[in-house]
């Protein structure tokens, strides 16, 4: 027993790789071990690297990061945000067969299992916030910012419209808002120069202008994956309600040519040598998307969850040139 819960341990430990069906004897050892593995595994380890990402962005070269709010948006907020999905899901995730791990999410569960850590999320975030609204005299803040999120997850998975995907941009945005408070920020933090140039939560228009890329061509990229079944359901997201999967492909290959072009432009000619890893990186999407969308045939794909493995590996390495060399808050 103790050596199966070394390797799950291990395996989720190694970019979240491992199986949503913990088994019996290791569920019937030890009630806190099982509830700590459901807690990780609705967080997605897997993509624990989105909102490291988000957090990072404001603190460009800042050595004395507060690791406390970090803690916060990758386990209980993570938490809140995929476990109000899975609960929407349960019976379209039994098809899915990207699902069961710790980088796509459990499968399988019943309401009442995702239910005894979706509710302690609420709760431990609720009051967390509040504490730190009220140390910081910034109370109001922070209850607008968790009622913004609520609100915000809650539409996107209990509401189907064409537009949702901006959505996802003000969820996951709403992250660099929340590091920019706990890393000394105040307010908005928007500032509009003389000569044209803005930032918003202590980050630059680029890095603002790279989220818009960032996160709609990793939500569109997911959503592709899922839809010959989302239309087989009826799921309707922002790709599937495409007319068929070559358009689907289209769009997505289009804003990572786009995102390419535009690091390309920040390389060249206005920031040098700080964008060199992000431009290698969106040549890399590039590559990756024409390899496993047209050039490799389905039954000859790799595994989904170890190339997910090799992404948070080199994307590890990017957030961490990104803010060494402090790009975005330049």
């Amino acid at each position: 027993r103790s050596r199966d819960i070394c390797f799950t341990s291990l395996n989720f430990l190694l970019f979240g790789y491992g199986h949503s069906n913990i088994s019996p004897e290791m569920e019937s050892m030890n009630p806190v071990i099982s509830f700590i593995l459901d807690f990780l595994q609705v967080s997605r380890p897997g993509w624990w690297l989105v909102t490291l990402w988000l957090y990072l962005a404001p603190c460009g070269t800042k050595q004395d990061i507060n690791l406390a709010g970090l803690l916060l948006v990758i386990l209980p907020i993570n938490v809140i945000v995929y476990g109000m999905n899975d609960a929407v899901d349960l019976n379209n995730d039994l098809k899915n067969d990207r699902k069961g791990n710790f980088v796509f999410g459990p499968k399988g569960w019943s309401k009442e299992r995702l239910m005894r850590v979706f509710m302690p999320s609420i709760i431990m975030t609720g009051s967390i916030l509040s504490y730190w609204g009220y140390r910081s005299m910034q109370l109001e803040y922070y209850v607008l910012w968790f009622l913004h999120a609520l609100i915000v997850n809650y539409l996107y998975n209990f509401y189907s419209f064409s537009w949702q995907i901006l959505l996802v941009l003000a969820g996951y945005g709403s992250v660099t808002l929340l590091s920019f408070w706990q890393n000394d920020g105040v307010g908005l933090g928007f500032e509009l120069h003389i000569n044209g140039r803005w930032y918003l939560a202590g980050c630059n228009q680029e890095y603002w202008i790279h989220l818009v890329f960032l996160l709609f061509r990793s939500q569109l990229w997911t959503d592709l994956l899922d839809y010959e079944s989302d239309r087989k359901n009826r799921k309707w997201s922002s790709l599937s309600r495409l007319p068929s999967k070559a358009l689907a492909q289209t769009v997505v290959l289009s804003i990572l040519i786009l995102e390419t072009f535009w690091c390309w432009l920040q390389y060249y000619f206005y920031l040098g040598s700080g964008w060199s890893t992000l431009l290698c990186f969106s040549c890399m999407g590039c590559f990756l998307f024409i390899s496993l969308e047209y050039a490799i045939p389905a039954k000859h794909a790799p595994d989904l969850t170890w190339l997910a493995m090799a992404q948070n590996a080199g994307g590890l390495y990017l957030a961490y040139d990104c803010w060494q060399r402090g790009i975005f808050v330049q």
